[in-house]
């Protein structure tokens, strides 16, 4: 299966620590083995943070990712969903909201942010 020429948007990853930002394609097969945002959320934290990172950690991320019917005219299609390591539970854990911020997102061409690390000044 191929999505659409344009459909898949970008992953920007922000690394506080060192002042870094990265803009890279989302990868079209993960896009749709898990589709949504809380699924290629999810898919990112377990990948990519380990088991014995604590939620407070700055190896710990912090991802805000997009539907796939984010921005469009569907529906409650304004939605994005917020994935980290949970500071209550020690687990997976999200949340997710609607408004204009998860269709701007996706209108400036990503569909996911992964912010890792912590700045030495606010």
């Amino acid at each position: 299966m191929t999505l659409p020429k344009g459909y898949v948007g970008k992953i920007l990853r922000v690394d506080l620590s060192r002042g870094k930002i990265k803009s890279t394609d989302l990868d079209e097969e993960l896009a749709i083995k898990y589709i949504g945002g809380y699924g290629i959320g999810g898919k990112i934290l377990y990948d990519e943070v380990p088991p014995w990172v604590a939620p407070l950690d700055p190896a710990n991320k912090l991802i805000f990712a997009t539907g796939p019917i984010t921005g469009s005219i569907a529906p409650v299609a304004g939605r994005h969903t917020v994935i980290t390591k949970s500071p209550l539970t020690g687990y997976f854990g999200d949340a997710n909201s609607g408004g204009l911020w998860g269709a701007e997102l996706k209108m400036a061409g990503y569909d996911v942010i992964v912010i890792t690390g912590r700045p030495t000044t606010p």
